[in-house]
């Protein structure tokens, strides 16, 4: 009878272990959550739920600011290519004969303001 008393005792302390960790790491991905979302107590699932959705919005958010880039360097990469005006909030498009600066040209093919 002894040894399986040992034998639950090891499983239990091993299940506690396991709690533990996945608790533990449930609180660290808390943390990286903005935090308008985590100003009150949280379950473990709307912990799971709302980091998903956070990676979903900063995959979305880097696939669109590499867009941004690809078109951005594509546009530099030649002379006759429609030029993006990337001071405003809303992109606008001219034609390389607009007048334009040699440093605006310059700040736009280089990353800045992009």
């Amino acid at each position: 009878m002894k040894n399986a008393v040992k034998g639950t005792d090891k499983r239990n302390a091993r299940e506690r272990k396991r709690v533990k960790g996945i608790n533990e790491m449930l609180t660290i991905l808390k943390q990286k959550l903005p935090e308008e979302w985590t100003s009150r107590k949280m379950s473990k699932l709307e912990i799971l739920r709302k980091s998903a959705l956070y990676i979903r919005r900063l995959s979305q958010m880097t696939q669109t600011e590499t867009q941004n880039e690809d078109l951005a360097s594509n546009t530099c990469a030649d002379n006759n290519n429609i030029i993006i005006d990337t001071n405003s909030s809303r992109h606008s498009l001219r034609k390389p004969d607009d007048p334009v600066s040699a440093d605006d040209i310059f700040e736009r093919c280089n990353g800045i303001n992009i």
